[in-house]
């Protein structure tokens, strides 16, 4: 990910499990690895949430989840707006299709952060 121009550091959630952290305009954002159990890992996920003073109406994140390509917005338990993007890497990851997945999570991620007013 840094190759391609994000800030990203390693780490490791509450489970123990290595994930990444990083930032894009002021916007902290989450990549986790899934399906990792025989071989390497078959599924990108890029995780954001926000904390906002306001909250979008259930009916904004629809309108977001109907006219959006790239990233499931949600509340989570916590009622605050939350945005993923789930990418499938089985059979690898190249550093075209690293970059593609980065610059479509980069746009999803901007764009959501101003459709929501954050």
């Amino acid at each position: 990910m840094a190759d391609q121009g994000f800030e990203v550091t390693k780490d490791v959630d509450s489970d123990g499990v290595a994930m990444l952290r990083g930032v894009i305009g002021g916007k902290k954002y989450q990549i986790y690895f899934d399906a990792c159990t025989n071989g390497p890992c078959e599924v990108i996920q890029f995780h954001a949430g926000f904390t906002l003073d306001h909250k979008p109406s259930s009916a904004r994140l629809n309108e977001w989840n109907r006219t959006k390509l790239v990233g499931r917005a949600y509340f989570g338990e916590d009622g605050d707006p939350y945005l993923d993007a789930i990418f499938t890497i089985e059979g690898g990851v190249t550093p075209e299709n690293l970059g593609s997945m980065a610059a479509y999570w980069k746009a999803a991620l901007n764009g959501y952060a101003d459709f929501i007013g954050f």
